[in-house]
């Protein structure tokens, strides 16, 4: 980094701190660096390289190199290239990445490669399925294994909320509002991604939020689903996915970002994708 934009950064962070008020509260001080470390981030991770059939996704620490092609072979041949071309990045800028934590994940119906990958001469085991930002990525995109984790993990916040919201005198409205503040969420993360997941993963969830529903309102079972919904005016949950779907890409198509613009546009010929 040049000098000068170095002083020009210094200058920027040197003892200066900011507040936010919201309806009349006001937070606690924050520094700077808070605000402008995603942009420093993003400069010093500007100039990593890239390859022809190839890409990366950088989430905060956590990064996604991927490589496509109808065949799992040339795209483990393409993948091979690109890590030699990181790991010579990496030794450069002082970047430690650990292979132990890293994962292959091969998404194809086709026959397997078996050919091995090595990320720093060490060999990446292949997975069937991996976490990224909070998703569960299978090697079939069926999305099982997700659906499986984010029907325990809403179970999990409802147990832990349930003496709230079984009180009776508590209000409805009250018993609603956590409700949508902590369970929903947590089982609509990642709609955009896995919406067209089967009708079965969709209907578990479903089921998941009836339950929370008829707790929250004291409810028989006898009463019909969309009674219940249309009386806390709650989206079934098909409904919520196809609501987020519709903000993300309509929003998506008004960002200045030609790589945003193009999130969305599926290739039927283009199956086989590996990533870490």
């Amino acid at each position: 980094m040049a000098a000068a934009y170095w002083k020009i950064i210094y200058s920027f962070l040197q003892n200066r701190t900011f507040k936010v008020t919201i309806d009349g509260a006001l937070s606690s001080k924050r520094g700077i660096t808070e605000v402008l470390s995603p942009v420093l981030y993003a400069l010093y991770t500007r100039d990593i390289p890239t390859h022809i059939g190839t890409g990366f996704t950088l989430y905060a620490d956590d990064t996604a190199i991927y490589a496509k092609d109808r065949k799992a072979t040339f795209a483990k041949a393409i993948l091979r290239i690109m890590y030699k071309k990181l790991e010579e990045y990496w030794r450069q800028w002082a970047i430690k990445v650990n292979p132990s934590k890293s994962a292959l994940l091969i998404c194809n119906y086709n026959k397997r490669d078996n050919k091995p990958i090595h990320l720093y001469d060490k060999l990446l085991q292949e997975v069937k399925h991996t976490r990224y930002s909070g998703i569960q990525v299978d090697n079939k995109l069926t999305w099982y294994q997700h659906f499986h984790n984010t029907v325990n993990a809403p179970l999990g916040n409802f147990v832990k909320i349930y003496p709230l919201l079984k009180f009776k005198k508590r209000p409805t409205k009250t018993k609603l509002m956590l409700y949508k503040m902590i369970t929903r969420p947590a089982m609509l993360n990642g709609a955009e991604v896995w919406g067209k997941a089967a009708k079965l993963h969709i209907h578990s969830l479903q089921v998941v939020q009836n339950k929370i529903l008829r707790v929250i309102l004291n409810d028989p079972i006898t009463r019909r689903i969309e009674d219940l919904h249309e009386t806390v005016d709650v989206n079934m949950i098909k409904y919520g996915i196809q609501q987020k779907i519709r903000n993300f890409y309509n929003k998506a198509a008004t960002l200045p970002s030609p790589i945003v613009r193009k999130v969305g546009r599926y290739n039927r010929s283009n199956r086989c994708t590996l990533t870490i």
